[in-house]
């Protein structure tokens, strides 16, 4: 095989990688320099702390893991209410104008507290293959029609309510218009899903993620160890199915290096998700700050969603950006 066509295979392959991630991949981000930012905000929040993320995705082929940078998009975001609730929102996708083959694969996912209730917003293009065979037949049949799903989600009174929503649109939303397809979306779809949650259950994903994070870092700050042979878990509740959330393991990292600037202090944890219905485990890694200004700041996340592709995030060198995070400790607004 030439060098050309051994870098076409690899081009498509990661097109295809990113059509099978879907929105269950953590964060896919291009570069965050001017009108290449995204722009979504929910519409009752305003944005205290803003993380924009640079991804490296690595695919492997027979023995080698070959490695290629800015191949989409993201966003994590930390924001506050007059009414005292609070939001966490994930923007993933990729970059249509960088994506081999123009792929379009992206998702947005809000979670909002206030009180004891909460509520999730989310969408995405809805991608179902499994396998590279089925996502490449699915990338020749693009056409004039674009799929995508939504989900509106609330806890309330010890019930989770839950529906989906599918839309099949003329226009090719990408990431960069999450806000103008969220309008979009029907008040009404798939049949509601209701279960009733356990007490002690957090709201969401993200917010059960940050729970843990800041659980480590607070242990840490006060006792200067990191007990890394200690697990510590959650549940939380998603799209009307509970799960739970273990941090298996963690380490501290005296010193890493991610787009340039240098890090120090930072602790690594080991995560694993399972479907408690189902029992479908995925497993990720997460390197987060132990000193201000990145106190609890993700840095580095390491996704690996099949045993041929990995995923990895990267906190975004800018000036700006940092200033931003240093405003406020990102995954500690009020309360837990």
């Amino acid at each position: 095989m030439t060098k050309r066509n051994s870098k076409m295979r690899f081009l498509d392959t990661v097109s295809l990688v990113l059509a099978l991630g879907g929105p269950g991949s953590l964060g896919i981000t291009s570069d965050v320099k001017g009108n290449g930012n995204p722009d979504v905000r929910p519409p009752f929040h305003e944005a205290v702390a803003t993380c924009q993320y640079t991804m490296t995705a690595r695919v492997r082929l027979l023995l080698f893991w070959i490695s290629r940078q800015g191949v989409g998009g993201g966003r994590i975001a930390w924001s506050e209410g007059a009414d005292g609730s609070r939001a966490v929102e994930l923007l993933i996708g990729s970059d249509p104008e960088r994506a081999p083959m123009r792929i379009n694969r992206w998702g947005y996912i809000v979670e909002r507290v206030v009180g004891s209730s909460a509520e999730l917003i989310g969408v995405m293009t809805e991608s179902e293959e499994q396998s590279i065979e089925q996502a490449q037949i699915a990338v020749s049949r693009s056409g004039a029609t674009h799929s995508f799903k939504g989900i509106r989600g609330s806890l309330s009174e010890g019930f989770a309510q839950s529906t989906t929503l599918h839309l099949l649109l003329s226009e090719d939303f990408t990431f960069r218009s999450a806000d103008t397809l969220l309008r979009q979306l029907p008040q009404n779809g798939s049949p509601i899903r209701q279960i009733r949650v356990p007490d002690g259950t957090e709201p969401g994903f993200l917010f059960a993620l940050k729970g843990l994070v800041h659980d480590s870092v607070e242990n840490f700050l006060r006792s200067g160890e990191i007990n890394a042979g200690r697990q510590s878990r959650c549940r939380f509740v998603y799209a009307g199915s509970l799960y739970e959330l273990t941090r298996r393991s963690s380490r501290l990292v005296q010193e890493d290096t991610v787009n340039g600037r240098t890090y120090h202090g930072v602790i690594k944890s080991e995560f694993e998700t399972c479907n408690l219905a189902t029992g479908e485990m995925s497993r990720f890694s997460i390197t987060y700050g132990s000193q201000p200004p990145f106190t609890e700041t993700p840095i580095r996340i390491v996704y690996r969603p099949r045993w041929w592709f990995e995923a990895e995030l990267l906190l975004a060198g800018e000036p700006e950006v940092a200033e931003a995070v240093g405003r406020e400790t990102a995954w500690s607004l009020g309360t837990k």
